[in-house]
């Protein structure tokens, strides 16, 4: 049994994974996780200048890189 292990790119709102983000997406490559990333944050401070989110703190992106192992290098 080959071990599979990928390596997989996440855009991680405040450094948590699973933050107030209800999808996770999976990139292959770090550029089309930076190009998400960097989208995501121009969203981010168009929603900072609206009058009602002036006190928040502007939420910040980053990507993280992760081994995902298939499940059958679990098994006994």
């Amino acid at each position: 049994m080959a071990s599979r292990f990928r390596k997989a790119f996440i855009v991680c709102e405040n450094n948590k994974i699973f933050g107030c983000m209800t999808n996770i997406v999976l990139y292959k490559s770090r550029e089309d996780a930076e190009g998400a990333c960097k989208r995501a944050q121009l969203r981010a401070n168009a929603e900072q200048e609206k009058m009602w989110k002036a006190n928040q703190p502007v939420p910040k992106f980053k990507v993280h890189a992760f081994f995902l192992v298939h499940e059958d290098v679990f098994r006994d």
